[in-house]
């Protein structure tokens, strides 16, 4: 979760807004990080969580491009999944949901 949060920060401009919300339900955890930032291309949502990748209107701070991919690894170890939805200029959505 904070990798998500980071790169929220990381991408949404200073008057952008940032939200993270967590809800239950049964026996399920489901986590959503949403901003306003700069989005990523329709065209490399599906490479969003490959090592290494970063996304050509990325903002490069000296990442590496391996946050999304190890989040995406964690998750899959815990019998779990996540999803971006992304607008190119109007922001991301990431979601994941995990067991009790």
């Amino acid at each position: 979760m904070t990798n998500l949060i980071e790169n929220a920060i990381r991408h949404t401009p200073e008057k952008g807004t940032i939200s993270i919300s967590v809800s239950q339900q049964s026996e399920q955890l489901y986590v959503t990080v949403s901003d306003t930032g700069i989005g990523i291309h329709e065209d490399e949502l599906h490479a969003t969580f490959e090592p290494h990748y970063q996304a050509r209107n990325s903002i490069k701070r000296g990442t590496s491009g391996l946050g999304l991919a190890i989040c995406k690894h964690l998750l899959t170890l815990m019998n779990s999944n996540i999803e971006v939805n992304s607008t190119l200029g109007k922001g991301s959505q990431f979601r994941f949901n995990l067991s009790k």
